[in-house]
């Protein structure tokens, strides 16, 4: 973010406002807040803050209302949502939409180039449609492996407390027995 402060594009603004804050940055109040709102102004957040801060339009010709754009597709719907619910803030009106990297699409999601430019060739929409499937899908297999490992945790879990009450028990050879299983 900070290299785009001081790239080309960034030097375009008129009259820049142009900030960057990202972790590293430990006090976000709210002249910071406020400034991202003001004409001619510009605010790159890392996405660790889109949730929890509230931009509103104090530029009454300011019609559009906020615009944010997310520069990532976000690994879940629900962090989507919250980036995409700074935008229209307390009535106003506001826009979002989304620009990211072909690599990290492609990395991220396992799509091929080809697979992304025919379904933009539909339309924007099929574009996202395409994404946000594979994306559920990545989360459901998340799932399915998550849960195949708590179910491997639990049958561990129980073979650990049958040695040890095999061993309380006295039953030396048979927690022997399960010892060897384990």
């Amino acid at each position: 973010m900070r290299d785009f402060e001081k790239s080309e594009q960034g030097m375009t603004f008129k009259n820049p406002r142009l900030r960057a804050v990202d972790e590293e940055c430990d006090n976000i109040d709210a002249a910071v807040v406020k400034a991202t709102t003001l004409e001619n102004s510009a605010t790159l957040f890392s996405r660790v803050f889109g949730r929890g801060l509230d931009f509103k339009n104090r530029i009454k010709s300011m019609k559009e209302g906020v615009h944010v754009v997310q520069a990532f597709f976000s690994d879940s719907i629900s962090e989507e949502r919250q980036i995409k619910g700074r935008t229209a803030r307390q009535g106003d009106k506001g826009s979002y939409e989304i620009i990211g990297l072909l690599s990290d699409v492609t990395e991220d999601l396992g799509l091929t180039e080809e697979e992304l430019t025919k379904a933009s060739d539909v339309s924007k929409s099929h574009l996202y449609d395409l994404i946000d499937g594979t994306r559920k899908q990545k989360i459901k297999d998340d799932l399915r492996n998550r849960m195949k490992k708590v179910e491997e945790a639990e049958k561990m879990h129980t073979s650990s407390m049958n040695f040890k009450n095999e061993l309380l028990a006295g039953n030396h050879q048979k927690a022997k027995g399960l010892h060897a299983s384990m």
